[in-house]
């Protein structure tokens, strides 16, 4: 495997950097999805479409940059990729705060779920006896 590991230098770095990329966005996926869903109560539909329209645009992205490396140097596109990066995600950071303090204005049904019991909209059946 010693192969596969450019010689010093630049080429080293992008490459170190680019695994150690790899794997926090690999963490940050699996972790994500669930804070998204359990922590931030988002529905999983919306989370699962979010993610696979962010997958969708990488790809088509992907060759754009691709081509800005090849002609302008991989360096530059590089870091610039990661700060488009970073500012896309703490972009979501106040929709996601907006979104969770949302979820916890909503009443809460007898079972602990969303939404009113059935019957009277403000009236909580009794508890049954013996």
């Amino acid at each position: 495997m010693p192969h596969l590991v450019p010689e010093t230098g630049p080429q080293r770095v992008i490459a170190a950097s680019n695994f150690v990329n790899t794997i926090g966005s690999g963490l940050y996926l699996t972790a994500g999805v669930l804070y998204f869903t359990q922590a931030a109560h988002l529905p999983a539909t919306e989370v699962g479409l979010g993610l696979g329209i962010a997958g969708f645009v990488s790809l088509i992205a992907g060759v754009t940059v691709g081509h800005l490396a090849d002609t302008h140097g991989a360096r530059g596109v590089y870091a610039a990729t990661l700060v488009v990066r970073g500012a896309a995600t703490a972009s979501g950071v106040p929709r996601l705060s907006a979104r969770r303090d949302q979820h916890r204005r909503l009443p809460r049904g007898p079972a602990g779920g969303l939404g009113r019991p059935s019957g009277h909209p403000h009236r909580v059946p009794a508890p049954r006896r013996g």
